[in-house]
């Protein structure tokens, strides 16, 4: 009888033990905690609420305008045969700002459904695994649009296509609408 109130008294204070609070962490608890934060330090995420993250949307909008502009522009009047010019110099400089754009939105925030989401995996996992959205750019899209296939006029006995092979940069297009409502949140509110 004496063993048996023994073990239900212990019983009893480890459940009473169990329920407290933990006052100091575990090991494994201490090891999850610091990986998490050599995580955080490690990678960069951009806040999507940040000044900066606004005047870069505002400098891709310019850019998607100029190819949404020049590259019809391009295939009406361009002369066929043409060298390289200002209107190629600007188009290649817009491609590598739209580039850039591709790998910045790799580490870019975002917000949805009233969440603003700062997760690294998540961030990506949208932008790569998303094939085609009109809410927001993907990776899929971002390759076919600024694939090079208009270098092939530039060599010789080239294609005498009048910058049709340009075109490409136009699935990017859509994307001038939810960088105006992103830019419009920020001057009328979120919501």
């Amino acid at each position: 009888s004496d063993s048996v109130s023994s073990d239900s008294y212990r019983r009893r204070w480890r459940g009473i033990i169990s329920s407290l609070p933990m006052v100091l962490p575990t090991q494994q608890q201490m090891r999850l905690q610091m990986a998490q934060e050599s995580f955080q330090v490690s990678s960069i995420v951009i806040d999507p609420d940040w000044i900066s993250s606004y005047l870069w949307n505002a400098v891709i909008l310019a850019a998607l305008l100029f190819n949404a502009a020049v590259v019809p522009f391009r295939i009406a009047f361009d002369p066929p045969g043409r060298s390289l010019d200002s209107l190629w110099a600007a188009g290649l400089a817009c491609d590598g700002v739209l580039w850039l754009d591709a790998l910045l939105t790799l580490n870019r925030g975002f917000h949805e459904q009233g969440h603003k989401e700062m997760e690294l995996p998540a961030i990506r996992r949208r932008f790569a695994l998303t094939i085609f959205s009109f809410s927001h750019s993907t990776l899929a899209v971002h390759l076919l649009a600024l694939a090079p296939i208009d270098l092939l006029e530039l060599g010789k006995g080239a294609l005498q296509v009048r910058g049709a092979l340009r075109a490409n940069r136009l699935l990017l297009t859509p994307r001038v609408f939810t960088l105006l409502r992103d830019l419009a949140e920020r001057r009328c509110g979120r919501n």
